[in-house]
């Protein structure tokens, strides 16, 4: 089953967006394939090691998959020229088609690699579609984001969301050993407030834990947010390594805020030429158009609208709400607790 239009079908990416369409569930499948009947550490052991991210077992298979099945079915799906940007084995910008490109796509094969290989929880595989403007080509300009679910072995759901520049966000949960599926409501809780949901201020490695979670209880503590004296505060916080499994528990609901400074820790220690940590990328973001469509509110770390550059080495810090009532409630206070820590970038 396929969706009729993801686009329109005329526009000249509709084909593209069916190409990766079936792409996915390629992927899916060989994942999934490789997770029940992998031996020892053929998907956690660490095959390369590129300028932007660890490449493990995993994630070889998943890219095989992806890659093998564009490079033979491209031309099928109309042969659009366009270049590929994402977390690669060689670390490479990928060109296909002949002629200048068109589009700008920007892949990760599997976001969430460490949980799911370890069979932790779902990874995800992202897809953004953007017109190809060379490293000139924003984030803000993707117009067709495609989210596909790779659940651990022991779960038979997963869900697939998609957006386009016109329609309105999209969803389904599929039954993964039946083929069934059924339509998948998209759009986080209601609630103006903090109290009883979950947040998360992204502090995944070892170092930089201190400052995080510095500015974590800071943040809490505000008058703004902090409980009445006396009384305990009721907001919880979880960590999960995998951005778009954050965008996803921001759609639904399951968080309500994600805050994720890497990058103007990364600043501070580069000015004093120390160690720096592991960051979202571009392509790790590929699908926030999904989550804007979902009523998502996305921000940079002065509080713009979410935007950045699509090089696969450049680094994204976000802020997500789960809506816009939270946002207007609590994004003055997160700036304000950045200022006081002398990590505010200027707009």
């Amino acid at each position: 089953m396929i969706p009729e239009i993801f686009i329109d079908k005329n526009h000249p990416a509709e084909k593209l967006a069916r190409l990766f369409w079936e792409a996915h569930r390629v992927a899916r499948a060989a994942v999934r394939e490789a997770l029940l009947t992998a031996q020892g550490n053929a998907m956690t052991k660490v095959a390369a090691i590129t300028a932007a991210d660890t490449i493990y077992g995993i994630d070889t298979i998943a890219e095989a998959a992806l890659l093998n099945f564009i490079e033979a079915q491209h031309s099928a799906f109309g042969g659009a020229a366009f270049v590929l940007v994402g977390e690669f084995e060689t670390g490479d910008a990928l060109k296909f088609g002949s002629g200048p490109p068109q589009f700008r796509v920007l892949l990760d094969p599997i976001d969430g690699t460490r949980l799911l290989m370890h069979k932790k929880s779902s990874g995800w595989i992202l897809t953004g579609i953007a017109p190809e403007r060379g490293e000139a080509t924003r984030l803000a300009e993707i117009f067709f984001a495609l989210q596909t679910e790779l659940p651990p072995p022991k779960q038979t759901f997963g869900d697939t969301l998609w957006a386009g520049p016109i329609s309105p966000v999209q969803g389904w949960r599929e039954n993964l050993l039946t083929g069934e599926s059924t339509p998948l409501l998209l759009g986080g809780e209601a609630a103006d407030d903090l109290r009883h949901g979950f947040i998360s201020f992204v502090n995944f490695f070892p170092r930089g834990k201190q400052l995080l979670a510095k500015l974590e209880e800071e943040f809490l503590y505000s008058p703004s947010v902090a409980a009445p004296a006396g009384e305990d505060l009721p907001i919880f916080t979880d960590q999960h390594l995998s951005t778009g499994g954050q965008l996803y528990a921001l759609m639904t609901g399951q968080m309500r805020l994600v805050a994720d400074f890497r990058p103007l820790l990364n600043r501070q220690w580069r000015q004093r030429h120390e160690p720096t940590l592991l960051c979202a990328h571009p392509y790790d973001l590929a699908t926030a158009l999904i989550a804007r469509k979902a009523g998502v509110s996305l921000f940079d770390q002065h509080g713009a609208n979410l935007d950045g550059p699509t090089a696969p080495t450049d680094e994204i810090g976000w802020i997500g709400f789960s809506n816009a009532k939270l946002a207007a409630r609590y994004l003055p206070v997160l700036l304000e607790t950045l200022e006081r820590n002398n990590l505010r970038i200027a707009p």
